[in-house]
């Protein structure tokens, strides 16, 4: 959830999208499943009043647990930043899925200091 702290939201997204290549096969699957049904629901949103905010605020924390805190404001804290995840991934989430050339190069990176 580090990434989710950046101020700049296209930091925020490439470090989503380099989370999600980390993902088993299945997992990342099975996510983009749900991401895709979920953009339907939104899709339907003058019928059901759902758009992307509503879903985020409602799925976010079920698919995003971060450990829980004592304190009340830390929590609230951490569920706007999951809402804010799980929208962000809703709305792009067909450049989610993309490998580029930067994001290539980033997990490089992360493997040579992991090593």
């Amino acid at each position: 959830m580090k990434t989710a702290e950046s101020p700049d939201n296209e930091v925020k997204f490439q470090g989503y999208r380099l989370l999600v290549m980390l993902l088993p096969r299945t997992h990342a699957a099975t996510l983009q499943y749900f991401l895709s049904f979920l953009l339907k629901v939104v899709e339907k949103r003058e019928i059901n009043g759902m758009d992307t905010r509503n879903i985020a605020t409602i799925i976010g924390p079920n698919i995003l647990r971060p450990k829980p805190r004592p304190k009340a404001r830390v929590i609230h804290m951490r569920h706007e930043r999951v809402t804010e995840v799980v929208q962000l991934m809703i709305e792009r989430q067909d450049e989610l899925w993309q490998v580029t050339n930067d994001l290539m190069e980033e997990a490089g990176q992360l493997h040579l200091r992991s090593g």
